[in-house]
């Protein structure tokens, strides 16, 4: 393999022009032999053992040369950028120049690297330091956010005990495991609110069920920043400027670390198709 000319393009790729030598090309050729021949019928011979100089007389020297190429290819490819100290971070586009013979063949493969940064002058640089204020009204008005966001309002089919409710705040077994404490207030005779610290599958009605209680009704007090109760079935209202701006905020957040975690995983999936095999037995 030599490579015979570097040449950097637009875009952060890398143009190689690169040349397979007679002696690396004949060993690919024998190589499409071997993997060639016994789909390959001449008379006089079993399917695979008729010899490469017959086939090559009855099909021409070229017979084998697309393989070879295919072979010799990814062996030439990666000793040239390994030789340029290229990091390449994509697959090249590949274009054969000239003629392919016994003494050879030569290619150009225009692959995208990293690209080349100049850091301009960041030492020293100062910026205004903003002071967030947080009020202790600040504080308890977000903790009541998300005390709502996990509260559950729950009527049951029976008069709801003190027994019930310790039982409930202090952890019930189900799903193999026991729910972790939480908080239980009763709000009526047969009904309470109950802030959940986990989220299990259909949680409050297998721990309600466990005890000997049936759920006959459980409402959400919010959903994300919206307040529901005191909304009856099929009761709705109009949501305030103030939560439409809110609700917004929290979309686009979530759209954005979305974006990012799949930006991530593409790069963790770049880098790992990158990773060089490890040695066989």
């Amino acid at each position: 393999m030599k490579v015979t000319n570097v040449e950097k393009k637009e875009n952060s790729t890398v143009e190689l022009t690169i040349h397979v030598e007679a002696d690396e090309f004949e060993a690919a050729v024998q190589k499409a032999y071997l993997k060639s021949r016994s789909r390959i019928a001449v008379p006089g011979f079993r399917k695979g053992k008729a010899p490469r100089k017959i086939i090559e007389g009855m099909y021409g020297a070229e017979v084998f040369f697309e393989e070879a190429i295919n072979i010799a290819f990814p062996e030439a490819y990666e000793a040239a950028v390994k030789e340029q100290e290229l990091q390449v971070v994509g697959y090249p586009s590949v274009e054969i120049e000239g003629q392919v013979t016994r003494d050879g063949f030569t290619f150009k493969a225009t692959a995208p690297v990293y690209p080349e940064v100049t850091l301009g002058q960041y030492k020293g640089l100062s910026a205004p330091k903003e002071e967030v204020k947080v009020s202790a009204a600040d504080v308890d008005e977000r903790l009541k956010a998300l005390t709502d966001r996990n509260t559950r309002l729950v009527s049951v089919d029976r008069e709801i005990t003190e027994q019930f409710l310790n039982r409930m705040r202090k952890g019930v077994k189900i799903l193999d495991t026991v729910t972790r404490p939480c908080t239980v207030e009763k709000t009526g005779e047969k009904s309470f609110r109950i802030i959940l610290t986990q989220g299990l599958n259909r949680q409050i009605r297998r721990m309600c069920e466990a005890l000997g209680y049936r759920v006959r009704t459980l409402k959400r007090v919010r959903i994300m920043n919206l307040r529901l109760d005191g909304l009856k079935t099929g009761e709705y209202r109009e949501i305030t400027r103030g939560e439409w701006k809110e609700l917004t905020e929290l979309l686009e957040g979530k759209g954005e670390r979305r974006k990012a975690d799949q930006k991530n995983a593409e790069k963790h999936s770049e880098l790992g198709q990158r990773e060089p095999e490890k040695g066989g037995r």
